[in-house]
């Protein structure tokens, strides 16, 4: 995890609705060394629903074989600054062959001080799987570091919906490091709101022959400040990525970037991204950036990015069918959003309403 200590410029000052290059996230409440302190009294409460054939690890119980591979030297890892202080590691390993019809559900909550957190899920060869994630924070609570690493072995495929809502005073940086082998497919749906910073990047690597990847992330920024990055890596032929983040900001910064890069061997791949943010007041800040990087000319990509308000006819024919301003901004919002969404099944949409609502 690389955090960004960035000041604000005189430009920041001057502009209230400011949006394109120079957004400037402000760090400067936050400390390592309090971090690190904080996590002498760190509480994490972290419950797994299992189903049958799953298999679940904590560190302490994990085999010699599993932990050298699949964890190999956690001191090492240059993904978080945190790395140091990391106390909670939970591993899942969907077998081959295996096709889980329910849900795996993990829910964790921070109840205190400040924890770093490890989580490794395994889909192994031929699998097929649903990884339900629900992250919150209490109100006394400093920070929450967590490194999710993901492997999807050849022609497995795994779906992860992850809906994260932290209190208002929790600084939050999560990264997710994924490697998808050949044929495999890796979707992910991440649900994003509260966090006095919430950091949340996450890189893909696709290194087998028609590997997939589709990532798309929402976010509700309100009187906060998100960094946001999606990346996917084509290290393969014919690989295939979808990269979507959509993000309303009220009241607070936040940079969104999308990045799809594709290496020599990454022949016939195929890369989307774009990432579309709404501002909802003249105080809200935001960055949208997508990156292409190419180093392979047979291959298709499409990006773009969008920064806009909510739009005035759209707003005027909602309140002209009895709507009430308040209501009427609030469900072209939710709709803003819910264009991602449209895949995640009903029951589960129901937990995601108070972020898509702004309520944190």
């Amino acid at each position: 995890m690389v955090v960004r200590m960035r000041t604000k410029t005189v430009d920041d000052m001057n502009r209230s609705f400011q949006y394109g290059l120079g957004i400037r996230l402000q760090l400067d409440d936050f400390s390592v060394v309090q971090f690190k302190s904080e996590t002498k009294k760190g509480v994490l409460a972290s419950k797994f629903n299992m189903p049958n054939g799953v298999h679940n690890y904590t560190l302490r119980d994990l085999p010699k074989v599993l932990k050298a591979k699949y964890l190999g030297n956690i001191e090492r890892e240059e993904s978080s600054i945190f790395t140091a202080t990391v106390a909670d590691v939970f591993i899942v390993v969907i077998p081959s062959r295996v096709t889980v019809v329910d849900p795996i559900y993990l829910t964790q909550q921070l109840k205190n001080g400040a924890v770093a957190c490890k989580i490794v899920i395994v889909a192994k060869k031929n699998s097929k799987a649903t990884i339900m994630i629900n992250r919150s924070s209490l109100e006394k609570t400093y920070g929450l570091t967590t490194t999710v690493s993901v492997i999807v072995e050849s022609e497995a495929e795994l779906s992860i919906i992850s809906v994260e809502n932290y209190n208002h005073n929790t600084f939050v940086f999560n990264t997710m490091s994924s490697q998808v082998g050949e044929q495999g497919t890796l979707s992910v749906v991440a649900v994003l709101g509260g966090g006095k910073v919430h950091y949340h990047h996450a890189t893909t690597s696709l290194v087998g022959r028609g590997s997939k990847v589709n990532h798309n992330v929402v976010f509700y920024n309100k009187n906060q400040q998100f960094d946001v990055l999606t990346e996917a890596i084509h290290d393969a032929q014919g690989t295939s990525s979808t990269l979507l983040s959509r993000g309303v900001v009220e009241n607070g910064k936040a940079i969104a970037q999308g990045k799809v890069v594709i290496g020599k061997k990454g022949s016939q791949a195929q890369g989307k991204q774009r990432v579309d943010l709404l501002l909802l007041d003249e105080k809200a800040q935001g960055e949208a950036i997508p990156i292409l990087e190419v180093h392979n000319d047979d291959v298709s990509c499409q990006h773009g990015s969008t920064i806009s308000r909510i739009n005035a006819e759209q707003l005027y024919y909602v309140q002209s069918r009895g709507i009430a301003l308040a209501q009427a901004r609030k469900l072209l919002t939710k709709g803003f959003l819910g264009e991602l969404l449209i895949d995640v099944p009903q029951a589960i949409l129901t937990e995601m309403q108070g972020i898509l609502e702004g309520k944190q």
